[in-house]
């Protein structure tokens, strides 16, 4: 099974005061489960090989992020950048950014790295972000070992392309290992025929009747003989979840023989087995609470009972986390757990089928609970889940900040592209948010139109890091990214650094924006100046 957890040195999502947009819980491995069994002739080529690049391709369950969290652990030898993808991160920047942040992460625990990315300007990633990254990673005085799980939810072209150019470019201190359903569109003929390539799949990860027998026998406590271990094996095709879900329902039944029967003799498929047996185990109420728990990505007690209006949660969870499947708690976070992410997207549609009219209530709740507890991405997320784009651009002009740096902006991006754009030509925080971050190519249109769409409003608006006035904020957006016509750069770069003199949050930034501007236009000593 898997699962991401925050690493043990950040703080707990309720208790997180960091604004990053970034979700820590994808930066960590899982940690080992009791039920685990350890698989020491697929770890060896892992921890003992240099290879460039280990692909793991099976099918759902097959137990690819085990493996990959198993080897993290038996490898002192080097630092693992750990990221679990999911379907938003298909976005190249917001995809670098997490890549970033894993990276810098490994190589500095306690966060001594600094912010992922900052910057001024549009940066392409092929040629600012990943020369960036393969130096910061060529830097390290050891191996580092980048994973990227569950790649098959991207789906993205760009990705596969830049990530082909980081497996050519990329430092020999560089390890890439990725876990995927489906094929992956890059150069692993030419990886394969140097030697740099691992390849598992279904074949070596299913479980032979011997690591079927101590998984469920040792780990699981069954007891079963031979023959009923082999007719597991032989129905699940040594699949790991299959004959744990197997196990599940083997442990509750008085006549394990005929479970056996049952199991490996129906049509059923055995993910079917599961939600008839083990979900129709639990009584209503608890099936009301794990479906409408799963509009959640990360649960506690606390989070549940604001969100689901009870009290209790909090045993409950810790009663399911024993009794089933569907919960793993966070490494290191011991009231906080994340429901498998196959049985959460389950569990989740049957809420939408089941109960539709509760769904967007639910998550305004969610989001209220994150920004009253200072998880801001997070309250943006359930937002604009809720349907509630008022309530969501609320929260995303209060997050708005004119030093953008690489995570910041895509972000945004993602938000914004959420909500309708005369939503935010109407609020000029959210106008000039979509001005900045489509200088970065966040969003579509140029950030002159967005400009230019800014309304007056009746009474004057709080803006961030003391920007005097909406004017202000649009002569800094013109010095950032006037950079196509060195003429009006050098015009808005010197107007913008006038204004803010007395504001030195904002300051660094028109001084840097003039800098460049007089560099692009030969005035180098004046440049320098700036620069320094």
């Amino acid at each position: 099974m898997r699962d991401s957890r925050p690493p043990s040195t950040g703080p707990a999502p309720a208790a997180a005061a960091d604004r990053s947009p970034l979700t820590l819980t994808k930066l960590a491995a899982p940690r080992a489960r009791s039920e685990h069994i350890e698989r020491p002739h697929l770890l060896a080529p892992l921890v003992d090989g240099g290879q460039r690049l280990t692909v793991i391709d099976a099918p759902a369950g097959y137990g690819k992020t085990t493996l990959l969290a198993a080897w993290q652990r038996a490898d002192d030898r080097r630092p693992f950048a750990w990221l679990s993808l999911d379907e938003g991160d298909g976005d190249p920047l917001r995809f670098w950014a997490y890549v970033t942040a894993a990276v810098r992460l490994a190589a500095a625990p306690t966060g001594a790295a600094g912010p992922p990315g900052a910057g001024l300007g549009a940066p392409g990633i092929t040629e600012v972000v990943l020369p960036r990254l393969i130096n910061e990673i060529a830097s390290l005085p050891r191996a580092l070992v980048l994973v990227l799980d569950d790649y098959h939810r991207l789906r993205s072209d760009d990705v596969d392309g830049q990530l082909a150019v980081l497996l050519e470019r990329g430092p020999a201190n560089l390890q890439v290992a990725i876990s995927t359903r489906t094929g992956l569109s890059l150069p692993l003929a030419r990886l394969r025929a140097a030697g740099e390539l691992v390849e598992l799949g279904a074949r070596e990860l299913s479980f032979a009747a011997d690591e079927a027998g101590r998984f469920l026998n040792d780990r699981l406590g069954l007891r079963l003989g031979d023959e009923g271990i082999g007719r597991l094996v032989e129905r699940t095709e040594g699949w790991p979840a299959g004959l744990y879900l197997a196990g599940l329902a083997l442990a509750e039944s008085p006549d394990r023989d005929g479970e056996i029967e049952r199991f490996a003799s129906g049509d059923r498929h055995v993910m079917d087995y599961f939600v008839t047996e083990v979900l129709g185990d639990l009584d209503p109420e608890e099936r009301a609470f794990l479906r409408r728990a799963a509009i959640l990505s990360e649960l506690s007690g606390p989070l549940l009972d604001f969100v689901l209006e009870t009290d209790g949660s909090a045993r409950r969870l810790r009663r399911l986390e024993h009794s089933n499947v569907l919960f793993l708690r966070l490494e290191g976070e011991p009231e906080w757990y994340r429901l498998h992410a196959i049985f959460g997207r389950l569990l989740a549609d049957m809420v939408v089928e089941e109960e539709p009219e509760i769904v967007s209530r639910l998550h305004l709740r969610a989001s209220e609970w994150y920004a009253d507890h200072g998880v801001p991405s997070r309250a943006i997320e359930h937002a604009l889940a809720s349907g509630r784009t008022d309530v969501a651009a609320e929260l995303i002009a209060g997050e708005w900040q004119p030093i953008g740096d690489f995570t910041r902006n895509q972000s945004f991006a993602s938000w914004l592209s959420a909500l309708p754009d005369e939503r935010i030509a109407a609020d000029p925080r959210l106008a000039l948010a979509a001005a900045w971050t489509a200088g970065w190519g966040g969003i579509e249109g140029s950030w002159r139109d967005w400009l230019e769409r800014i309304q007056a409003v009746p009474e004057p608006v709080a803006l961030p890091l003391g920007l005097p006035s909406v004017e202000a904020g649009a002569a800094l957006t013109r010095a950032v990214f006037s950079y196509d016509d060195v003429g009006h750069h050098l015009e808005a770069a010197r107007e913008a650094a006038a204004l803010f003199e007395d504001a030195p949050a904002l300051r660094t930034v028109a001084d840097g924006s003039l800098g460049v501007a007089l560099y692009h236009a030969g005035l180098l000593t004046e440049a320098r100046e700036h620069l320094a």
